[in-house]
């Protein structure tokens, strides 16, 4: 069971400077499960937070919850 249940987390940053002086951060919490060596289930939860500098009603954080089914061939 623990070689199929495999965890990660995944975090991005982007930040823009000039006309646009705009950043967001991204954190994903997650998982996949294979069933076999190419067909996994995997499934996550993340957040992302987007700040302007220059205007401060353009600032957000969205919440998703994901999942997928992959079969490679």
């Amino acid at each position: 069971m623990e070689d199929k249940l495999k965890p990660y987390v995944d975090l991005q940053f982007a930040a823009n400077s000039g006309d646009a002086e705009n950043s967001s951060t991204r954190l994903n919490l997650g998982s996949s499960y294979y069933l076999f060596k190419n067909t996994f289930f995997s499934t996550n939860i993340g957040t992302k937070f987007f700040s302007d500098n220059n205007a401060d009603e353009n600032n957000y954080s969205q919440y998703d919850w994901r999942f997928k089914f992959t079969q490679k061939f």
